[in-house]
This record gives structure tokens, sequence and C-alpha cells, in this order.
């Protein structure tokens, strides 16, 4: 394991325990899952065809009034053409993304709610040609919006835009990511 990858999980995991630490000093929020499709729009240099090519489940917990912390399981199929022993050969790469986000929310309370995301992650390419697999460290960044009808409690429609960017020693790529979705929440809201 190299030592950018290190440092990124040390980084990713203290910001995973911050809100914890602070758990006895703060009033916590609700918790939410929200499942949602993607639309993945490949670098123009890995010649990935665009399209819906998989979904992302989020968990989260919103804490104080503007954030919450989330982590994101994805799953991604995409087509393209690949980089195999100095040619390109038409295959599929499936891909899997694990991160940790911090998002800040404009009115979490509102219909309508803009909010902001960034974080870490990790990720991991398995192609089919010639049975590879890569594995690397991400950063994202995004933003999204949140509908939540006053009609419905507990559930709200969401989409976000993210840019991803993954990390190699001699290589980076960046992805375009659109998720839609629904957001449900759960548990006892303190504000």
């Amino acid at each position: 394991m190299n030592n950018s990858f290190k440092g990124l999980l040390t980084i990713a995991s203290l910001a995973l325990c911050l809100p914890l630490s602070a758990q006895a000093q703060s009033q916590w929020g609700e918790w939410y899952v929200a499942p949602s499709v993607i639309f993945n729009d490949g670098a123009p240099e890995r010649r990935v065809d665009d399209g819906f090519s998989g979904f992302q489940v989020n968990f989260g917990r919103n804490f104080g009034t503007r954030y919450s912390l989330e982590g994101q399981l994805g799953y991604s199929t995409i087509d393209g053409y690949y980089r195999v022993a100095g040619a390109w050969v038409r295959d599929d790469e499936n891909v899997l993304d694990l991160s940790a986000n911090i998002l800040l929310h404009h009115d979490r309370d509102a219909e309508f709610d803009m909010y902001a995301l960034g974080g870490l992650g990790y990720l991991s390419y398995q192609y089919n040609v010639n049975g590879g697999e890569e594995n690397r460290p991400s950063a994202t960044l995004g933003f999204g919006i949140k509908w939540q009808p006053s009609w419905a409690d507990r559930l709200a429609l969401r989409t976000e835009a993210r840019y991803r960017l993954g990390y190699e020693q001699d290589y980076h790529f960046h992805d375009y990511v659109v998720g839609i979705g629904v957001q449900w929440s759960f548990g006892a809201a303190t504000r």
C-alpha cells in the first residue's frame, strides 16, 4: 500500500471520528438512507461511454442544523476502450466506489435544500478483458438539491452532481457522476 493511500485513509478515518467525539456536546439529528441510480460521464481521454451505469447508496446522519456526514457505496459497469499492453481494447469495467463525505446544507429544513459536498474515498476497478484490477484513493466535490414536499414527511427526492478524481502514481483520471434517487429519513430529529 503506497504512502499517499495510507495518508488518505488516515484523514478519512479522522474525519469520520471527529463528529463522534462531539456527540456528548451536540444534539444529533436524524439518520437517512438515499439510494439512487447514477449517470457516469468519463474523461474523454479514458474513451468510456457516457450513460446510466449503476447505482449508489448513501447512509448518513445529520448533525447541527447545516451539516451531514455520510458514507457512500457505489457500483457501476462502464463500457469503453481501455489500454491493455499498450493498445486500446473495447471492454467494460466494474467499478466499486466507497467514500465518506461531508455535506454543507443551505437550509436542511426547507422544501428545496441545496447542499455542497466533499470527501475522500477508495475506487476498485476490475477489467473483464484481461482480468486486471486497479485500486486507488479518490477525492470528490459536488453539489445537490433535495426536494422534500410538505406532504412527504420522511421521504425526499434527491439529485446531485459530483466531480470524482482518482489518484495513481503516474496517472490521475476524473469523472463526472450524476445521481438521481430518493432519501428516506428515520430516527428522532433533534434540533
